[in-house]
């Protein structure tokens, strides 16, 4: 029926889909994202964060506050000459590569779960994995996978 022509759909693109050369800085963006997005977790929500003026939610300006010390925190560790392990791309691949992670990064917050989830949902009828917004579409509902809060809520 219906769900078998979407399923369909879906496999047909991921067969055409260019993953050995579109995808490649993008899966590595998704794999470092999932990786980092508890790095140096402190024991405490968002919400705890903000209400008690911690300097995080100040710095943070009370927007994704947790996600954005994650990513701030990892990048750092990145940055050491040991752990650079994406020192041989050029700028623009390296800025695209730091967006991506931030972009999943960023999808972690419960904050954006039932936004993220409808978005994919109305999508997944016409998602087409050799469009760019697509991928990053489904790579922000992967990375929500990793995340153990939000499979359980």
């Amino acid at each position: 029926g219906k769900k078998d022509s979407k399923c369909n759909l879906l496999n047909e693109e991921i067969t055409k889909a260019p993953l050995h050369t579109s995808m490649t800085l993008e899966l590595l963006a998704l794999f470092t994202a999932a990786a980092m997005h508890d790095y140096d977790h402190p024991g405490r929500t968002n919400a705890f964060r903000v209400d008690c003026g911690q300097e995080g939610a100040i710095l943070y300006n009370y927007q994704f506050v947790l996600e954005n010390h994650h990513a701030a925190e990892s990048w750092k560790l990145l940055q050491q000459p040991k752990n650079n392990f994406i020192e041989n791309l050029d700028a623009a691949e390296t800025r695209r590569f730091r967006y991506l992670v931030l972009e999943y990064n960023l999808a972690t917050d419960l904050k954006q779960h039932f936004e993220i989830i409808m978005n994919f949902t109305d999508k997944m009828s016409e998602l087409r994995l050799t469009n760019e917004p697509d991928r990053v579409m489904v790579s922000r509902m992967l990375i929500k996978l990793t995340d153990v809060n939000s499979p359980a809520k």
